[in-house]
């Protein structure tokens, strides 16, 4: 698995668009001479691991999709692979300090997609609160709508 992953990582990295076809093709012949099956499940193992993403002609597709892209070998070549960004934890660390310090709350969250649904959370309830005070000032006194153009210049 670690040779399919390997491979993959410096294809993106150079710019090289990576498709299935060429996964299995590459994997087939020598010195590995998978079968074709395996190299998919290692493909498959990758994803569910959340290595890789997938799409079809610039659009995603969910993993739940894959599958038939998968087994239909005519679909191999525009089954193209993305590699999935992930940061370190002291990045993550970092990020939790610096939206820890601005939200005044604490954010314990160690994993990356929960410490972005948090993020995001909080986000959405700073724009809800925005959203409910420029309905009150819209309505209200001269000074409000002042203050309102000064937040926020929306």
């Amino acid at each position: 698995m670690r040779e399919v992953e390997t491979w993959v990582s410096m294809n993106i990295e150079f710019n090289k668009p990576v498709y299935l076809r060429d996964i299995l093709n590459h994997f087939a012949r020598r010195p590995y001479g998978w079968p074709e099956e395996e190299v998919k499940l290692l493909v498959a193992r990758l994803a569910r691991k959340g290595k890789f993403s997938f799409s079809q002609q610039n659009n995603n597709i969910e993993r739940k999709q894959v599958w038939e892209l998968f087994n239909n070998s005519r679909r191999h070549s525009e089954l193209r692979l993305h590699k999935i960004r992930r940061h370190d934890e002291s990045q993550i660390r970092k990020a939790a300090q610096t939206m820890a310090e601005i939200a005044q709350q604490p954010f314990s969250e160690r994993e990356e997609p929960a410490l972005v649904e948090h993020i995001r959370q909080v986000f959405d309830d700073w724009k809800q609160e925005l959203n409910v005070f420029r309905a009150k000032a819209e309505g209200g006194t001269i000074q409000a709508k002042m203050r309102l153009s000064q937040v926020c210049a929306c």
